[in-house]
């Protein structure tokens, strides 16, 4: 109550503003509640770590002919040797990071120039 005898009423306060999520905070979160999302999700992870770290790991250049053709699979040659003796996890190591690197260079030609077009 104020001096004239008057209750004035309390100004209530607004409720707290709920934080909105981004929308590709929103995508990686459909994404991994699907389990066909998830699996995809880990695999395309695990490429993009084989393109980045893989070249520490493989063993041999992908084109050294150093190897007898067609050795199976072993300690040595993870995935064997091809029909001249190079090593297959070698080339499946460097591959991946070309492969990767073509595709993300098409999705950025495609975006440019769909938007240059207006599409």
């Amino acid at each position: 109550m104020n001096e004239t005898g008057f209750a004035i009423p309390e100004i209530a306060s607004p409720p707290p503003m709920m934080k909105k999520r981004s929308p590709l905070l929103e995508f990686v979160l459909a994404v991994w509640r699907n389990s066909k999302g998830k699996v995809g999700a880990i695999i395309y992870l695990v490429m993009i770590g084989i393109a980045i770290y893989g070249r520490f790991f493989a063993p041999y250049s992908p084109t050294d002919v150093q190897f007898s053709a067609y050795l199976p699979p072993s300690p040595a040659h993870l995935l064997g040797t091809n029909y001249v003796g190079e090593d297959v996890f070698s080339q499946f190591v460097y591959g991946t990071s070309v492969s990767l690197m073509v595709g993300f260079t098409v999705a950025l030609a495609t975006m440019v120039i769909g938007t240059i077009a207006g599409i």
